[in-house]
């Protein structure tokens, strides 16, 4: 059964174009992860199908009773009412008696696990995983076909992101998802639509959940690349044809030139979606200093208490360069404490925390305390001058602003102003100007878009120091820890060798092997072992001024494409054609010459 059809739908936001004419239909039953860089338009489509904003132009079709029910990223509930009042209020508007909307809410209720005496508690006494589930009992008691959830593992700690995921997994209501969760996406969606000015319409998609998707994307760029290959090969011989005097007049040469011309616009279209795809995949760089010591940091049957309750007991460990670890523990668990007392904000009851000399540690609050909201990013970064200092060289702030994923114009624009998103990429950007040993990283990945998500992985995938990160990401906790380590009863740490084995050891789950002791992780050890190649001042200033180079010469042959001379003035039509494939030549080397430098700097 058809839930509801989208065609051709266009959305403008001032001068920005978000959708050029998205197609979408949903069926009974259908899964749908959206997904997109920040900006995209993810949530705005969401609004759109809820009625909450308007499309430009395009239709939608709704079946006949189909009922939409909107999660915003915020819950907006009357945090005095109880649980059960809460979902009875919801139901205003139904044919109901007071009766039976009760009967439904608490029906509601049960479905999502709600185990609290749901007419006394308020809203204001649950937390956030909590009031999701909540949202999704009033979508229930509503009977809504469709569901739209917006970012709904945001600031959610792991509990709280199983916990929805088994409740959409047991869901009987279609929905359509946004999230940067990975991991999420994949174990609940069976679709999957991206949303992205990287594909010829602006979105991609595919019936397929998130990781088998992304090979399917893989493959559809490769294609793409193929294609742009055989485009430029097929207009050098095209050219060469053009540069010997074509005889224009003719029928058959007119036709000729014009399919060069179709085939320049279509070379021209690749290359800038391709040069968007990798400007989105550039990596951040986090700064290391030059240090060769084996240990770092050293614990010590270090124990900790909160009003008599042991949090850390008796425990031990060494910091070492080229480690990560991952630490995992419900809230409370003891997690930000462990990490307080190695950044020196905590003092252990008991035991000992050595450190060598002059360690550097940077430290990603997960609070967001280092940034003064009232600032701007130029205030941040250069206070009254217009540079940053980065791996010992001066970056003038527009450039730094383009390299955390910011635009320009934001430059100035009042940090509290800015998207939650974007402000975690300026905090990011604070700790990579300094140059350290240790990362100390407490959820870094909240409000990051995918795409940003993923240069943090490479940027900790290639920091030569170490790093010791709280995240409820599954899939970056796995990619980049050398070692797990989970909090499993009282005070207990214990070494898992990845995320699943600690949630079956916490959920009582018998594995046939004993909790795999990991003290080094040498495969996934490898990565953090390479050094890569630096690249050169001078290479990085032609690469980061590239783009603007080909813009030019871009901006030229369409110039020269929209002039042409008389062909049957042999010695001016001859000389055009010498200019164009000049410029062309060029265009070709310098798009070479990018692809150089972009593999010099990934790898």
């Amino acid at each position: 059964m058809r839930l509801i059809k989208l065609e051709g739908i266009q959305k403008r936001i001032g001068n920005r174009e978000l959708f050029q004419g998205i197609d979408l239909t949903i069926h009974k039953g259908d899964k749908l992860g959206l997904i997109g860089p920040n900006g995209a338009g993810k949530s705005t489509l969401l609004k759109i199908i809820s009625n909450v904003v308007d499309h430009d132009n395009g239709e939608i079709d709704f079946a006949k009773g189909v009922t939409v029910a909107y999660l915003p990223q915020s819950e907006n509930f009357n945090e005095s009412l109880s649980l059960l009042e809460t979902v009875i209020e919801s139901m205003d508007g139904m044919p109901l008696d007071y009766d039976e909307k009760r009967t439904k809410a608490i029906f509601a209720l049960n479905k999502v696990n709600f185990i609290e005496d749901v007419e006394t508690t308020k809203v204001s006494e649950i937390s956030g995983g909590w009031k999701k589930r909540l949202s999704i009992a009033c979508a229930t008691a509503t009977q809504a076909d469709l569901v739209l959830l917006d970012e709904p593992t945001n600031h959610l700690d792991l509990d709280g992101i199983l916990d929805l995921e088994q409740t959409l997994k047991a869901a009987e209501f279609g929905f359509i998802v946004v999230s940067h969760d990975r991991r999420f996406l994949h174990n609940i969606t069976n679709k999957t639509m991206e949303i992205n000015a990287i594909y010829p319409k602006g979105f991609f998609k595919q019936d397929l959940a998130y990781e088998d998707f992304m090979k399917k994307r893989e493959e559809y760029f490769a294609n793409e690349q193929s294609t742009r290959d055989s485009l430029k090969a097929r207009l050098k011989v095209e050219q060469e044809w053009l540069q010997r005097g074509a005889k224009a007049r003719t029928t058959k040469a007119e036709a000729r030139i014009d399919a060069i011309h179709e085939m320049k616009d279509q070379l021209k279209d690749l290359n800038k979606r391709l040069s968007i795809k990798r400007n989105q995949e550039r990596s951040f760089e986090f700064s290391a200093t030059d240090r060769k010591t084996k240990r770092l940091i050293t614990l010590t049957n270090i124990t900790k208490k909160f009003a008599n309750k042991t949090i850390i007991n008796k425990f031990n460990m060494t910091v070492a360069p080229k480690t990560c670890l991952g630490l995992l523990g419900k809230n409370g668990a003891g997690k930000s404490t462990l990490q307080n007392i190695i950044a020196k904000r905590l003092a252990p009851d008991t035991g000992t925390v050595k450190y060598v000399d002059n360690l550097q540690v940077a430290i990603f609050d997960q609070g967001r305390k280092d940034l003064a909201l009232t600032m701007t990013p130029r205030t941040l970064f250069c206070g009254s001058a217009d540079s940053v200092i980065f791996q010992d060289r001066l970056v003038h702030i527009n450039v730094w602003m383009k390299y955390l994923q910011l635009r320009h114009d934001q430059v100035d624009t009042p940090i509290k102003n800015l998207s939650g998103g974007e402000q975690a990429r300026l905090n990011l950007g604070m700790i990579m100007l300094e140059k350290a040993d240790v990362l100390l990283l407490d959820e870094p990945t909240n409000d990051l878009d995918i795409e940003s998500l993923q240069m943090l992985e490479k940027a900790l995938q290639t920091f030569p120091g170490a790093i010791i990160l709280i995240s409820h990401d599954r899939k970056l906790v796995e990619s980049v820890s050398t070692k797990i380590l989970g909090f499993v009863g009282s005070a207990d740490l214990q070494d898992f060798a990845d995320v699943q084995q600690w949630q079956n050891h916490m959920n009582g789950v018998t594995e046939k092997a004993e909790t795999k002791k990991v003290e080094d992780k040498s495969e996934k050890e490898d990565y953090r072992n390479r050094n890569p190649k630096k690249i050169s001042f001078k290479d990085k200033f032609e690469y980061e001024n590239m783009e603007e180079t080909i813009a030019k010469l871009e901006e030229e042959l369409e110039q020269l494409h929209a002039n042409p001379v008389d062909s049957s003035n042999f010695e001016e039509f001859q000389a055009y054609c010498d200019k164009m494939g000049e410029v062309q030549a060029t265009l070709d080397a310098k798009y070479t010459r990018w692809s150089e430098l972009e593999e010099i700097i990934n790898n």
